[in-house]
This record gives C-alpha cells, structure tokens and sequence, in this order.
C-alpha cells in the first residue's frame, strides 16, 4: 500500500517524489526508462532545451546546482526574433543556459532516493477506487499489474490520464510538436524564435546544439502538421538557414492555456502538477519553472496538511494561476501580427550584434532592422522565456 501513486518520472514527477520520499511511501511510474542512453529509448521531450531563469530559480529555491555534463556547446545570449510574414526581425539578449534536456531528466530521476519504488518502462493504463484509496494498473513488458495507493498524483504532462479522468473543463489548446535535428557545423551562436501564422499561432524555433542544429515547431494538430513543418523548413533555407543531413526526428503534444481556467491543480485525493496542471506559459511554452514549483508547492501541502493536502496545496498554487494569468494576456497580445512587426520595427529592448548578417535576410535587401525584444519591453524584467 503506497500513500502516493505518482504518474509522470519527468521534472514534476521526479522532484515530487524526491520530496516526499522522507515522509510518505511513494510509487513513481515512467512510460519510458529514464535510465537508458540508447538512442530511440523514446523518452526525450519535445523541448528548445533552455533552462529560462526561472527555472534556474527554482532549482535553486531546491538547493541543486546543475552537473557541467548536462551542459552543451554553445551557450547563448542573444535570441534572434524572425517574423516571416512580415520578413522583420532582431536580436536581444536573454540569459538562458543551453542543456541537454533528456539528459537534465535523467539528472532528477536519479535523484530520487532508493526508498522511493520506481516503476520504469511502466503505463498507467487507468486507476479506480479500492477499499483504501486507488487501484492504479499499469502495463510493463506486455503484462498488466496493479498496485493499491491512498492518492494519484498526475504529472504525466499534455495527455494526463489524471486530468481527463478529473473531467477538467479544458480550456487549455494542445499543439503537436515536432522536432529535427540537423548536422550544421558553424552555426551562429544565437537561437531563434520564428513566427508564421501560415505555419502556426503559436512559434516554431531553432537552437544550436553541439555541433546540430535542432529545429521545432508547436503545430495544429488537425491542421496538417507534418506538412506545416516541411514548409517551415522550406522557408528557413530560403532564409538562409543552412539544415545539413537530417539526424533524428520526434514529436509530442504541448499544452497551452488559454486563461486561468486552463489550470486545474486537483480534487479529493486525485493532484495535478506541472503541465498536468495546465501549468505552461501560454506565450513561450516554458513548463520546467512550473514543474519544479508546483511539485515543491505539493509536497509542502502534503507535509503541512498530511492526506487533507489538497485545499493547502490549492491556496499555495494560487500565485502559479496568476502568472499563466498574466502570461496569457500578454500573449493575446504579441501573437497578433500587427502588434508583433510594429514591437520589431520599434527597435525597443534590442542589442546591436556583430555579424547578425550570418544568416541573410533578402527581404530586407540588405538593410538591418532595428533589434528589440520581442516578448519582453523592458530589460528589467526577468519573468518572460521563450522555450521550456
């Protein structure tokens, strides 16, 4: 009998179950192996791999520091803002770390203490009320098996069994991303972040990676995704883009809120944390910082409060539904077309790079824009990411 069954071994579910280990007897379950490094093990996230600084924050408020191992070449400063549309652009700076991101998940699994029973390779097939609690079964090398526990946490990202069972009003929208990686030697030292309401209302992105240039999109899911993302390649290379041989490929949902009612954190004894929750920013698609509060902010209910965890954890969480808040109107704000070309032609926020021209823009002819920030219009501001 465990007290917690926790569905999800990603940022959420790892640090969750590192910070009840002392308190409560826990059962982590992961689709994939965490553990393993064999390329096509199927546990890599959809992700730009850039830690924002608010993730930094909160891996500090945990007390980690992260191994120079899950750190790649090269890191970044400048953020290169490409309206294809429009054909306007810029550069600003940002202070994001470079990683491996499958890595970094990696890295907080094994975290989590041995007292902690770990369910690798395992899929939560559903759960239903037992005598005590919950009967979760799950499926592993192709048998079924079950374990009893007091309470279920979902932190099994855009698609939590948790949070459809809870019947959640969803207003959040689910995007499919899609990833490639390219062989791309000499690439200028920035990433970019790409907006084409002919690809998607949301953005697509390209980020330097040891010797690999990855690119991503976040895409409609009925709108032909597949096709969306050959044609943002198509206008990349005719951007100037250099995509070399392909490398490898994958994708996965993304969730994104709409509103504050895209965040749902629980009821009774059944708890969502990180995306789960609806706990994305709406105008970037960050989710570790919110992985990593939302799990810290549970565990602190939990030790608080014991099995009544969930009102405590509900009024704890209520900072983490204001700032999806905020995130959203601004959002609603910088995806509509107009409002993002006239922030890039202000030049507001921007910095002046050397050899921004590394990648000609014939749309331009030549003339170089003004550079600005486009998801942020004061450099003092420290809370707006542009990837997870």
């Amino acid at each position: 009998m465990y007290d917690f069954a926790v569905i999800g071994g990603g940022p959420a579910g790892s640090t969750l179950a590192r910070l009840l280990a002392p308190h409560c007897r826990i059962a982590l379950f992961e689709k994939h192996d965490p553990e393993s490094n064999a390329p096509g093990a199927g546990n890599e996230k959809c992700c730009g791999g850039l830690l924002a600084p608010d993730a930094q924050k909160a891996l500090a408020s945990l007390g980690l520091g992260l191994p120079r191992s899950l750190v790649v070449d090269p890191q970044l400063f400048v953020v290169r803002s490409i309206d294809l549309a429009s054909g306007r652009e810029g550069c600003y700076q940002r202070h994001y770390l470079n990683i491996d991101r499958r890595g970094f998940d990696r890295w907080l699994w094994s975290l989590v203490p041995d007292c902690v029973v770990k369910f690798p390779s395992s899929l939560v097939t559903g759960f239903a009320p037992g005598p005590r609690g919950f009967i979760v079964r799950y499926r592993r090398d192709g048998r079924e098996y079950s374990v009893e526990a007091r309470a279920v946490v979902g932190a099994d990202g855009a698609r939590s069994l948790v949070r459809s069972r809870l019947a959640v009003r969803d207003a959040a929208r689910r995007y499919f991303a899609v990833e490639e990686w390219f062989a791309c030697p000499g690439v200028p030292p920035s990433f970019s972040a790409v907006f084409d309401p002919a690809i998607t209302d949301f953005y697509a992105w390209t980020v330097p990676k040891n010797g690999e240039l990855m690119v991503g999109a976040a895409l409609d899911p009925e709108g032909r995704p597949l096709e969306k993302f050959e044609l943002l390649k198509r206008k990349l290379r005719e951007k100037g883009f250099s995509l070399g041989r392909p490398v490898k490929r994958h994708g996965g949902f993304l969730l994104r809120p709409r509103w504050r009612g895209s965040v749902f954190f629980g009821r009774g004894n059944l708890a969502l944390v990180g995306e789960a929750a609806g706990l994305v920013s709406p105008s970037s698609g960050e989710g570790v910082s919110f992985a990593l509060e939302s799990a810290s902010l549970l565990a602190a209910a939990v030790r608080r409060r014991g099995r009544d965890f969930m009102r405590s954890y509900r009024r704890s969480a209520a900072g983490l539904r204001r700032k999806i808040l905020f995130k959203s109107l601004k959002a609603s704000l910088l995806y509509r077309p107009r409002v993002r070309q006239a922030l890039l032609a202000s030049g507001l926020g921007s910095v002046n790079v050397a050899g921004a021209t590394a990648l000609p823009d014939r749309a331009l002819k030549g003339r170089r824009e003004p550079l600005m920030a486009l998801m942020k219009t004061d450099n003092t501001d420290k809370e707006e990411e542009m990837f997870g």
